[in-house]
């Protein structure tokens, strides 16, 4: 089970029937960096596999955590990953290369790649996170052939193994992946403060918009530095919009015009559009409740999400209309 864009075979996150679970995040590279501009001077690699394609191949072919670490591996070796992540849009222009969070019950492998080179580690402590930017520093369980070699033939300013600052793209910033990834790092360690985590607890990561923080709202476009921060909701958090038993994506709704630096826009509509999603969501939340509790088959639960579709489909018509 997985989900996808329209466009692609692939899935962006997804789990398979031996408990493995998958999610990815885009990385940029010293190496993609460099295929793109080869490519623009029309010497281009030759095209690989997207990363969606690469999580899918995983589910499908590992059993375990590790297996689908080698199937996704062996096939960034093999074919490559030059590709585009858009639909409509050049590899030079929406591509990237992939991290993995690769868990089954037993253990977990954070895995992250820079053109056909890897690094992979297994997770020891009680919690991690990934986000668009490299996390594996010199701790690595596993990595590519020659990787060490790569990272000196890159030019990248090492003085030891450092997998993160060898190949990290230097031109490409940063600040709000790193604000993604610290946040969801810090409220999975409350989380665990408290005990297990439970499924209510992970949802509240997801949907965390940086409540009680200094870039809590319309303040945290400004780090944005868009002309149309509306349209970059998605940088607010580490899984924007509703969020289970639907994933609602926000943006479209709060889309305004360009020219909107300050977040003008954004600072009208974001609210609006919280009020109305986040009350259907504490409808759903609490049927999610009552089918956990009477241990309730999958037709309750796609009865459920096809009646949170139907409602969330209809909310946004009607926020769309409203801003119209």
């Amino acid at each position: 089970m997985g989900s996808s864009p329209y466009w692609c075979w692939g899935h962006e996150e997804g789990i398979n029937e031996a408990v493995v679970a998958i999610g990815n995040e885009a990385q940029f590279t010293r190496d993609f960096m460099r295929a793109a501009a080869d490519d623009r001077a029309g010497n281009g690699p030759t095209p690989g596999l997207v990363g969606m394609e690469l999580l899918r191949l995983g589910l499908e072919r590992g059993a375990t955590a590790e297996r689908a670490v080698d199937v996704i591996t062996q096939r960034i070796v093999r074919h490559g990953q030059y590709s585009s992540g858009g639909v409509g849009k050049a590899a030079c222009h929406g591509g990237y290369d992939n991290s993995f969070f690769i868990t089954d019950p037993h253990e977990m492998w954070v895995l992250e790649t820079s053109g056909r080179h890897w690094a992979a580690r297994r997770v020891t402590e009680a919690s991690a996170s990934i986000s668009n930017e490299p996390t594996i520093r010199t701790e690595w369980t596993r990595a590519s052939e020659g990787l060490v070699e790569h990272m000196r033939e890159v030019g990248a300013p090492v003085t030891e193994p450092d997998y993160a600052q060898a190949l990290v793209d230097p031109a490409t910033p940063y600040q709000l992946s790193h604000l993604r990834l610290m946040r969801s790092r810090q409220l999975l360690r409350e989380a665990i403060d408290v005990g297990p985590v439970s499924w209510r607890q992970a949802r509240a990561v997801l949907a965390d918009h940086y409540e009680g923080t200094f870039i809590d709202g319309p303040a945290s476009m400004l780090l944005a530095r868009t002309s149309c921060p509306c349209a970059c909701t998605w940088a607010r958090d580490a899984s924007p919009g509703a969020t289970p038993p639907l994933r609602c994506w926000r943006s479209p709704i709060l889309d305004g015009p360009t020219g909107d630096e300050l977040g003008t826009v954004y600072a009208e509509r974001q609210p609006v559009v919280r009020e109305a999603l986040d009350s259907l969501q504490a409808g759903w939340l609490e049927e999610v409740d009552i089918l956990l509790a009477d241990g309730a088959g999958a037709s309750a639960w796609d009865d459920l999400t096809a009646r949170a579709t139907e409602q969330a489909m209809a909310a946004a018509t009607d926020l769309l209309s409203r801003f119209a």
